[in-house]
């Protein structure tokens, strides 16, 4: 069988240089989603059959928290150069490799921008930027697309946000996955919509976009002081279809307190921001004219509060 293989390139937002993303399971990827005539033929009928439904990704789960997967998480490290170093615990702790997953760093290894007027990067992974919603059904940037109604579930919700701002995060399995606050503000309770799990990868996204917003997601509003409300959505995705939130409801919350975590794989983070409310940092901006992903880390600066001076 001929599968059609094309590089997946990011651009590190430190460096600044392009960089070849290895993928996890990429054979099984472009079979699933490509163009090929085995991907429209034999991947079609198991994409729709057997892979979409979270029944596959709750037994592949099941078994990522078993001790005998404690056998992958060294191998996983060396393939995808994995700092280990800043893991909170040794390797030899971990019970399984969901433990591995959903491993803690040490706070000096994602630090927060301190200025108040920053708003953060809520989690480590690759950032495309969507600079204005146009109030149009569904919006599209580079191959990245919105259907806002039907991703919040609310067309009055959805009508808020158009002329606003949106930042689309992937993370990859060899990802950090568990996620922060990027602002303060009231955080009030999730609201969760049922779907499937397909992948988020761009090989499927590029294909599929309509995958953001049928795939099982979490919305939360945030009500901060100074940038309105932002919408907080998270985005399951194969194999990572359990998205856990442990922050209390409808309290107050600070910029940089993690809010949740994903059990295994790759997965999405979408953030909305209403009209006139932040700037996105220029690096941001410049680096996506390269019609690439950008890769950074917990804690960067992404927006500025356009209501706070310079």
């Amino acid at each position: 069988m001929t599968i059609e293989q094309h590089p997946l390139i990011v651009i590190d937002r430190v460096s600044q240089q392009p960089m070849e993303e290895e993928v996890w399971g990429d054979w099984g990827l472009r079979l699933l989603y490509g163009e090929s005539i085995a991907s429209k033929t034999v991947g079609r009928f198991l994409l729709h059959t057997l892979f979409r439904w979270p029944v596959m990704s709750w037994a592949v789960g099941k078994y990522y928290d078993t001790k005998k997967s404690r056998q992958l998480i060294v191998p996983f490290c060396k393939r995808f150069h994995i700092r280990t170093s800043e893991h909170i615990l040794p390797l030899d702790q971990f019970t399984s490799f969901n433990d591995f997953f959903t491993r803690r760093l040490r706070p000096e290894c994602r630090k927060q921008d301190a200025d108040p007027s920053i708003i953060t990067i809520p989690a480590d992974g690759r950032y495309t930027i969507i600079p204005v919603l146009n109030p149009c059904q569904e919006l599209s940037v580079k191959s990245q697309s919105l259907c806002l109604d039907k991703l919040l579930g609310c067309k009055s919700l959805a009508a808020r946000f158009y002329g606003g701002t949106a930042v689309i995060c992937r993370l990859c399995p060899a990802d950090y996955h568990r996620f922060n606050f990027p602002i303060s503000g009231k955080a009030c309770g999730t609201s969760w919509i049922h779907g499937s799990l397909f992948s988020v990868n761009p090989v499927a996204t590029s294909q599929f976009p309509w995958i953001f917003w049928t795939n099982r997601r979490a919305v939360t509003l945030i009500e901060t002081e100074d940038a309105a409300t932002i919408a907080y959505i998270e985005v399951g995705a194969t194999n990572c279809g359990s998205i856990v939130q442990d922050f209390i409801p409808n309290s107050w919350v600070k910029k940089g307190q993690e809010k949740g975590f994903f059990r295994l794989g790759g997965s999405a983070i979408i953030l909305l921001f209403e009209p006139n409310q932040v700037t996105i940092s220029e690096d941001l901006i410049t680096l996506a004219q390269s019609g690439h992903e950008v890769l950074c880390k917990i804690g960067q600066p992404l927006a500025r509060i356009s209501t706070k001076p310079l």
